[in-house]
């Protein structure tokens, strides 16, 4: 799913995306080591990171491969959009202190995944700025309330409005935000019983759920069922979200609402994929 890995070094002709120069920096980690006084642990996009975060305090970066028993300080690097490796590889290591640092992921949704660790969620934009405020915090320069964002309500239930055809990167996204984060999702392909009246269902659902998402795209404009379902969730007053797969701007009545455009994140962010933008996207508006 992934295949890019943020460079952090600047020396790379692709910046802000790996080439692999950080090779000849020297940037190296002990093999199989069973203890270490400092680990970083990143999720595919940000093992770089890690990496340079490990050398520079002579520390160890949890890589495939690298086996690590005990560590007297874990940090871990996440978006929220990967978390398959960092909670399969958490649960093999003895830490003291944990700290989870979260680039786009409300901290508040993480807290049931990493119950021993504190959560802060790193408020800078520019990859480089998040960077330099955790190297700042391992060198004692920057402080943790971890209670600010694990405290606040989150909203657990949405509906989203979406286009047939776009179902192959929505399902997938929609599949991994209920398996990780316990999000009640509702979506006509796979949310209502087969004979049920499906208008009366819509209905229900959206007066059910916390709040209304539509996925835009040049397939969704065209489709009239997602109009009937928008005029509904205007009618019962609901918070309406926009994210747009493809660019597409919204109806002229919803053109008011900020859509989230995933293009123009990606050209932002271009370590990220498609379907995790959407995945981060969608995770920002439920805190």
């Amino acid at each position: 799913m992934y295949s890019n890995k943020i460079c952090i070094c600047g020396k790379s002709e692709q910046f802000p995306l790996c080439d692999n120069t950080h090779v000849d920096l020297n940037w190296s980690c002990k093999i199989n080591s069973k203890w270490s006084h400092l680990a970083v642990l990143g999720s595919f996009c940000y093992q770089n990171l890690a990496m340079i975060l490990a050398s520079e305090f002579n520390g160890i970066a949890i890589l495939t491969g690298k086996e690590v028993k005990a560590v007297e300080k874990l940090i871990i690097i996440l978006d929220g959009t990967d978390l398959d490796f960092p909670l399969n590889i958490i649960k093999t290591i003895k830490a003291k202190e944990i700290i989870v640092f979260t680039l786009g992921c409300p901290s508040n949704l993480l807290s049931n995944h990493f119950p021993e660790a504190k959560i802060v969620m790193v408020e800078n934009e520019h990859i480089i700025d998040s960077f330099n405020y955790i190297k700042g915090f391992i060198n004692g320069n920057n402080n943790i309330d971890s209670e600010e964002n694990t405290n606040k309500v989150i909203k657990k239930s949405v509906f989203v409005s979406h286009a047939v055809k776009d179902e192959l990167i929505i399902n997938k996204v929609i599949n991994y935000l209920r398996k990780y984060f316990n999000i009640d999702i509702f979506t006509c392909s796979d949310s209502i019983p087969s004979g049920e009246e499906w208008q009366k269902q819509i209905y229900n659902s959206l007066v059910e759920k916390d709040c209304f998402l539509i996925i835009l795209s040049e397939n969704l404009l065209k489709s009239h069922f997602c109009s009937f379902e928008a005029g509904y969730a205007v009618g019962l007053k609901k918070d309406i979200y926009l994210i747009s797969l493809d660019g597409s701007m919204p109806h002229n009545f919803f053109q008011h609402i900020q859509t989230a455009n995933i293009q123009r994140l990606k050209a932002e962010k271009p370590w990220m994929t498609d379907e995790s933008i959407l995945k981060q996207e969608i995770l920002k508006i439920l805190q």
